[in-house]
């Protein structure tokens, strides 16, 4: 994700998450501490450097977290000059693990439960029956003909055999639900390619186009629900998909203990360059944002566009609270104006 590519401060800006997030959740959970200077020229630190005597070790324990209150702002509320973050030990064993299922709903199951007894895996995806469609076309990859669903990963410990111990749970999780085994080359190449240049197309203009998705985090129990319902959506407005999009399929990633869901879905470059190509895929990007938040989403990145669709559907208490804080901090608006509806 963008985690891989951010800078620190956009990263903290937007509360960003990368190939970790299921065993140390996102930036915003390894930051100890800021030094941030607001609008007003103010600069202030949080955490437990505002103890003149205590080093940057914790973010609580000082009464209300103002780390947090800066981490996702997308840098409303001040200019992050220092971020403070814990470090984790580099492992020392990797194992990658990768199951096949003939039913994209136990891949579904077997994905949840693997999540809800994870302990060391870096990274837990599902791939449901369209993705995995789609790559089965690519080469070497004709193995993945007649297969609903894919769950797959990598495991990163400080021994092989705490690594081995927690695959062969997933192992048998997996068998449960019918799973096949398969050898991990797409995990592995994943892991192996994190940075550069596998992961460089999501963020980048390429030939094949714009890179449109949507990444939501939800509760882990509605995925399956999320799932049929944003079928029933693309087959209501088929006549935009099948014209404007190349349609690849859903993705989904364990963040901790809920989930990250991503529609991958590109708008070909042909179409870019044509303004009412644009606008119309505009238009369904709007409508696919509401359909998300009104299935309980919240999303991984927001910007103007899904700003302003969120703060049109949120509560409107929480929209004046925020509002009021923007003006307390902010108070000439110079901060990312417009933003959030502000």
């Amino acid at each position: 994700g963008s985690g891989w590519t951010a800078t620190v401060g956009g990263s903290a800006s937007v509360a960003s998450t990368g190939g970790g997030r299921a065993k140390f959740g996102g930036i915003c959970d390894q930051i100890l501490g800021l030094q941030v200077v607001l609008p007003t020229g103010e600069i202030i630190r949080t955490g437990s450097r505002v103890n003149p005597y205590a080093k940057a070790f914790c973010r609580y324990g000082l009464g209300p977290d103002m780390t947090g209150l800066f981490l996702g702002d997308h840098g409303i509320f001040g200019v992050k000059t220092e971020v403070t973050m814990r470090l984790h030990p580099l492992a020392k064993s990797v194992v990658h693990f990768e199951y096949a299922f003939r039913s994209e709903e136990k891949a579904i199951e077997a994905f949840a439960e693997i999540g809800k007894v994870n302990e060391l895996a870096t990274s837990i995806n599902l791939y449901d029956a369209d993705y995995v469609s789609f790559s089965a076309k690519r080469p070497g990859y004709a193995y993945l003909s007649g297969v609903e669903g894919e769950v797959l990963g990598t495991i990163t410990a400080q021994s092989e055999k705490l690594a081995l111990a927690q695959k062969e749970i997933f192992d048998e999780i997996a068998k449960k639900h019918g799973g096949e085994e398969l050898e991990p080359k797409r995990a592995k190449h994943a892991y192996e390619n994190t940075f550069f240049p596998y992961n460089t197309y999501f963020w980048m203009r390429r030939d094949s186009g714009i890179y449109l998705c949507l990444a939501n985090q939800n509760s882990a129990d509605s995925l399956l629900r999320v799932m049929r319902g944003y079928r029933e959506f693309l087959k209501a407005h088929k006549d935009v998909v099948d014209k404007y999009f190349e349609y690849q399929g859903i993705t989904v990633q364990t963040y901790m203990r809920h989930i990250t869901m991503s529609a991958r879905r590109y708008l070909p470059w042909k179409f870019d360059m044509d303004p009412e190509a644009r606008r119309i895929a505009m238009d369904f990007w709007t409508k696919e944002i509401d359909f998300f938040i009104k299935n309980g989403a919240v999303h991984y990145w927001i910007g103007k566009i899904v700003g302003d669709r969120l703060y049109i559907l949120v509560s409107k208490e929480y929209h004046e609270f925020l509002k009021r804080v923007k003006r307390a901090l902010d108070p000439n608006g110079i901060l990312n104006p417009g933003l959030f509806l502000l």
